[in-house]
């Protein structure tokens, strides 16, 4: 609806009139709505922020797209994972010149992999 509203207020001067009082009736409905989903978002990450983007958004009957754009885009939150890499040990660095040597003599021709 608001797309349409901006596109009304800016192209016809018969229309900015009553576009204007309808603005001036409904004030920021939109943004008293999402500043409580807001509040309401926060203080549960502050309750439990373990719980998953899923999960949160069952517990506060909020729609998951909702909840992943006010974690993101109001709340600065952005989600991450440890994930376990296998550790590097001394003798690996000798195994990987021995494999990308192989590599070099089996494939001569190819000028166009970086090792």
């Amino acid at each position: 609806m608001r797309p349409a509203l901006d596109s009304l207020e800016n192209g016809s001067r018969s229309l900015k009139r009553p576009v204007q009082r309808w603005k001036n009736q409904n004030p920021g409905v939109q943004g008293l709505r999402k500043r409580s989903k807001t509040d309401s978002v926060t203080q549960s990450v502050r309750d439990n922020p373990d719980l998953s983007i899923r999960k949160r958004a069952v517990a506060l009957n909020v729609h998951r797209s909702s909840l992943f754009r006010i974690l993101h885009k109001d709340l600065k939150l952005h989600p991450y994972k440890i994930q376990l890499v296998q550790e590097l040990k001394p003798q690996d660095a000798g195994q990987r010149l021995e494999f990308i040597n192989r590599m070099i003599e089996r494939f001569p021709t190819l000028t166009n992999i970086l090792f």
